[in-house]
């Protein structure tokens, strides 16, 4: 079962935080799909999607040219998880 996420605004969960965000990126919203990502890496580090958000938000930095936030979020990724 997913990881629900309730704020004052909204309830949702981690898959839907990260196809969120998967859309906020395809759609070249950068800066709002590398927060997202980020939020589900945050609420849910230990998760099935925490990989690939951690690796997403970095390739969103990236794409903003936000070089050294990318880094950070590469190596996080190869720290956290070598496969």
């Amino acid at each position: 079962m997913a990881r629900t996420v309730v704020t004052p605004e909204q309830t949702t969960d981690i898959p839907e935080l990260f196809a969120h965000a998967t859309s906020a990126g395809k759609a070249q919203h950068y800066e709002p799909a590398a927060r997202e990502f980020e939020r589900a890496f945050e609420l849910d580090p230990s998760g099935p999607l925490a990989d690939k958000s951690l690796f997403e938000s970095a390739e969103m930095y990236d794409l903003l040219g936000q070089n050294e936030s990318a880094l950070s979020r590469y190596e996080q990724v190869a720290r956290r998880f070598p496969n």
